[in-house]
């Protein structure tokens, strides 16, 4: 199934509707969490971790890059593309990698980013690599452009280069998925378009799939159909909650795969227009955001944000004992992570 052909129906017309108010009241789906009984006891999974971190590695693509020393960054992507590395919080090491050199590392916006990405298309054509980057560097741009404001809210000139810039980033996409259709790399990126696009449930199972192929239980992939889910987008509350109980139960311990429960939860309550501090006061909503923490922490020891990240939502309860527990714990495990110090600023002024 070509990427164009299942792409031709208006996509651009579909991303725009973005960010359109929800409305309706949050349904009760259940009295209590329907989480915190799984003990999942199956075999643990197995992973190959780096031996240094992927910020360090994105640093060190991005400072290739910027040397136009683009065999050399292919270099340590591909290695780690081989051994299907994971990173410390259990994701696929070359997509964080990417991300954090375009998210954090290169500017965004900035023309002579673009320039050194359109050389090291031309120069290396063959290779998904550039065209991922390039991509991720217009899907970022786009949204710069755009910014986070409802459709009616957004002026006709931002629309416009929106969808420009998106044109650009889909167009990448086609061009990595006719190199390289199996990588997750590429597959990830179009579960994002078909799911902003609205593609229906049949054409996005079948790149789910896919990426599903590569790894059972990839948990950005899992991630991406708990988005999908969602009421604002192709599914409903019951749905989302059945798909990921089902995903968790079955998965083995050390999956990144219960962070789609505090993810959800963030979401539903945004899009209904919720407080959040009153929203996860809920019995059930805390056991879920609980579960899905405490198990994270277990399965991934190195990990500080899990615990950083599980120490700011318990601070916003109000639950301050366990806030301030973790918020060491995320500092034992890293020490000098901004978003840790970040959390535990937060937390120290409460």
């Amino acid at each position: 199934m070509p990427l164009r052909s299942f792409f031709c129906q208006s996509v651009i017309a579909g991303l725009c509707l973005l960010y359109l108010p929800s409305c309706g009241n949050l349904p009760e789906v259940r009295a209590r969490s329907s989480f915190a009984a799984l003990t999942n006891e199956l075999p643990p999974q197995s992973h190959s971790f780096a031996k240094q971190t992927f910020e360090k590695t994105a640093q060190q693509v991005a400072d290739l890059i910027r040397a136009r020393k683009f065999s050399e960054a292919e270099k340590i992507i591909n290695s780690h593309i081989e051994q299907k590395t994971s990173t410390r919080g259990g994701f696929y090491y070359p997509i964080s990698v990417i991300d954090t050199v375009i998210n954090d590392i290169l500017p965004g916006m900035d023309d002579q980013t673009l320039m050194i990405l359109n050389q090291w298309v031309e120069e290396s054509p063959e290779s998904i690599l550039p065209w991922a980057f390039r991509a991720n560097y217009f899907y970022e741009a786009a949204w710069e452009v755009r910014g986070s404001e409802y459709i009616n809210k957004t002026p006709e000139e931002n629309l416009n280069g929106y969808r420009e810039l998106m044109d650009y980033y889909i167009a990448d996409i086609d061009q990595a998925y006719a190199i390289a259709p199996n990588s997750p790399i590429v597959i990830l990126e179009i579960l994002n378009i078909a799911q902003e696009s609205g593609a229906d449930r049949e054409d996005y199972d079948y790149f789910y799939n896919q990426s599903l192929a590569f790894d059972p239980f990839l948990s950005r992939a899992y991630l991406a159909k708990s988005r999908y889910l969602l009421p604002k987008w192709s599914g409903s509350q019951s749905e989302l909650f059945e798909f990921m109980k089902d995903s968790i139960a079955k998965a083995p311990r050390g999956t990144a795969l219960p962070l789609m429960l505090p993810r959800a939860h963030e979401q539903l309550c945004s899009d209904h227009g919720k407080d959040w501090r009153e929203y996860i006061k809920r019995p059930e909503v805390w056991a879920d955001i609980d579960f899905a923490y405490t198990r994270l922490l277990e399965d991934f020891p190195k990990a500080g944000l899990y615990a950083a990240w599980y120490a700011e939502t318990a601070a916003d309860v109000g639950k301050y004992d366990i806030a301030r527990k973790y918020i060491q714990v995320a500092l034992e495990r890293e020490p000098n992570h901004p978003k840790v110090l970040k959390i535990k600023s937060y937390i120290d002024s409460l």
